[in-house]
């Protein structure tokens, strides 16, 4: 360890790290960071990730792996005697963060073609080929490691839904399920005068749009094939005339 006695600014955020994902809803500018008074810079005897960093670029705050969880070191005490990072807003977000992704969980199932690493949470593979097998398919994905997490990138191999098996060292790690998208059942439509204008640019003579209101759309649909239909009308005033005429030719005898 060595000890830096003088001032330095605690602002390098790493905000792509997922403790910070959800945080922030827009890109933030003019942040006013926290400072320290001292620190330790700290061996690295263990990659690390770092996540923040002092203006120097010694780091703040960092984390590594070790079996199912994550750990997560800070070079200085929270103590305002060091720094005043406990007093800042992303102090509390920042915490919270930590404690509710420092054990690594498996996912309940991914998705084909959107999830192209499966986080490993099992024991960490280090000098063997992994392969992931199922539906028979076998893949040798590449292995790296992100955030304190091994990752393996499968490069959108699996095109099956169902179960699939991690396996190392000729032994079965662990398995997990990959779905398809069901991003389809999403129901987005076009606006009417959308779809007027597609059919205009596009000359589709052939296919014209029917705007409902409260009309009955079986109507509509007879009056597109058939026409209007007028004979009701035509029927009720030949009853009418009819009607006028005998009331005319009694009158007239009278």
């Amino acid at each position: 360890e060595k000890t830096t006695n003088y001032p330095l600014k605690i602002n390098k955020f790493k905000f792509e790290h997922p403790i910070y994902k959800n945080v922030f809803k827009k890109e933030i500018k003019n942040i006013h960071y926290p400072s320290s008074k001292k620190s330790y810079t700290l061996k690295n005897t263990i990659p690390k990730t770092k996540i923040i960093d002092f203006e120097n670029n010694n780091s703040f705050l960092s984390s590594y792996s070790i079996k199912e969880g994550i750990i997560y070191q800070l070079s200085n005490p929270l103590d305002t005697l060091f720094n005043n990072f406990t007093k800042h807003a992303l102090f509390v977000p920042t915490l919270i963060n930590i404690a509710t992704s420092s054990i690594q969980s498996d996912a309940p199932y991914y998705i084909i073609n959107i999830n192209e690493e499966i986080n490993n949470t099992k024991k960490e593979i280090t000098n063997d080929i992994p392969h992931i097998t199922g539906n028979n398919t076998d893949i040798i994905p590449t292995i790296k490691n992100k955030h304190g997490k091994q990752l393996l990138n499968i490069h959108n191999n699996i095109t099956k839904s169902g179960i699939y098996n991690l396996e190392y060292k000729n032994r079965k790690m662990t398995s997990f399920a990959f779905n398809y998208n069901k991003s389809e059942s999403k129901l987005n439509s076009y606006s009417s005068k959308d779809i007027e204008k597609l059919i205009r640019d596009n000359k589709l003579n052939n296919i014209s749009l029917l705007s409902s209101n409260q009309t009955n759309l079986t109507t509509l649909i007879k009056e597109k094939e058939n026409g209007k239909e007028y004979w009701r009308i035509s029927l009720i005033l030949s009853l009418i005339f009819f009607a006028v005429e005998i009331l005319l030719i009694k009158l007239l005898k009278l």
